[in-house]
């Protein structure tokens, strides 16, 4: 390829029944001002008009490749396939809800040459859809706030001197990947049934084996979250993040087994799964979080017997663990909601003190 031909970069987009949104997704792709693209829209078996949708942006533009699948196999055997079949030196993912900013993969390619990184990242809005009762919003996420990174400014971060990547909201769906890094490093996305929570392990697993990550500090894709999935309402998906998480780690110990017993790696491991455990504890339905909670102190034990380090954790979430450990799940999920509730109105008080004393 001559040094002035640009890369090639396929798109995968997974779709299933997202014919509401899947106008503007796919006008969003097609009109990218970075020109070299390869869009791979896999159609998961969808039961509405989503296949004539694709069928008819196919016509329109030859770059579309279109890829039908008779049966659902789940979103991450979706991505997987568009991974398999593309032609592109680069990777990017696009859910089939949300939409991408005009200059997103221009923004993203044109760092290729001023890096060695295998992932490229940027950061994303929260997509609010205009309703009869609100307005069209968007939300800047600032996923990169606590990195010392200026607004608006690229940077090459060695990723063992920044474990607190691994911390941040996976959002697989805002970066590029190269293809060649995934391939070499088996990474793909895990195929359990549904979609909750299958980029936990495709992002750990980047992280994991990369040794840099370029950040473009801008928000490029929306995010929607009008279109939230009722995981948080399914006995079957409330328990799979702790099969995710143990996926993860079998799957990084025999990959890795150097870096995995490496101390920081570790702790930084297991420190990002109690995040998910309690960003899902907050959002699951109350009739399942008592259950919860029993998996949740079996997770723990496990975790400790192999190495995880409690004295290192601040001292109110240790205090909130050590519940889960020693005391009635009951008890606990009390503590736990009150907290919830209590800790927002303190602050509030605080804060409302400061200004009457004024």
């Amino acid at each position: 390829m001559s040094n002035n031909t640009p890369s090639l970069l396929s798109v995968i987009v997974p779709v299933y029944n997202v014919e509401q949104y899947l106008y503007q997704c796919l006008e969003s792709i097609v009109n990218q001002e970075y020109k070299n693209l390869e869009i791979i829209v896999v159609n998961d078996a969808s039961k509405d008009n989503s296949l004539e949708i694709i069928q008819e942006f196919a016509k329109k533009d030859p770059r579309i490749i279109v890829i039908n699948c008779e049966k659902n196999g789940g979103y991450g055997k979706a991505v997987n396939l568009g991974i398999e079949k593309a032609s592109g030196e680069w990777i990017g993912i696009v859910e089939s809800d949300d939409f991408v900013s005009k200059s997103m993969y221009q923004k993203l390619m044109d760092k290729v040459p001023l890096t060695t990184a295998p992932i490229i990242r940027s950061d994303y809005y929260y997509y609010y859809d205009k309703s009869n009762k609100t307005k069209e919003k968007y939300i800047k996420c600032n996923i990169f706030k606590n990195f010392g990174i200026n607004n608006n400014l690229s940077n090459d971060l060695n990723i063992r001197d920044n474990l607190h990547l691994f911390y941040i909201q996976p959002s697989i769906w805002s970066a590029i990947y190269k293809k060649e890094f995934l391939l070499k490093n088996n990474i793909q996305i895990i195929e359990t049934k549904g979609a909750s929570y299958q980029d936990v392990t495709f992002f750990a697993e980047t992280l994991f084996e990369a040794e840099n990550i370029y950040i473009v500090n801008e928000s490029l894709y929306y995010y929607r979250q009008t279109n939230m999935s009722s995981s948080s309402n399914s006995k079957e998906k409330v328990f799979i993040i702790f099969e995710t998480c143990n996926f993860l780690e079998k799957k990084l110990k025999e990959k890795n087994w150097k870096k995995f017993t490496d101390y920081d790696y570790k702790q930084t491991l297991y420190f990002s799964f109690i995040n998910h455990y309690y960003s899902n504890f907050y959002r699951i339905s109350y009739k399942y979080k008592k259950g919860y909670l029993e998996v949740w102190k079996q997770q723990l034990e496990h975790m400790i017997n192999n190495g995880l380090d409690l004295t290192l954790i601040f001292p109110q979430r240790k205090k909130e663990l050590e519940m889960i450990l020693y005391k009635n799940p009951t008890y606990t999920l009390h503590y736990l909601l009150w907290s919830e509730i209590l800790n927002p109105l303190k602050k509030y008080w605080y804060k409302l003190k400061e200004t009457l004393l004024k």
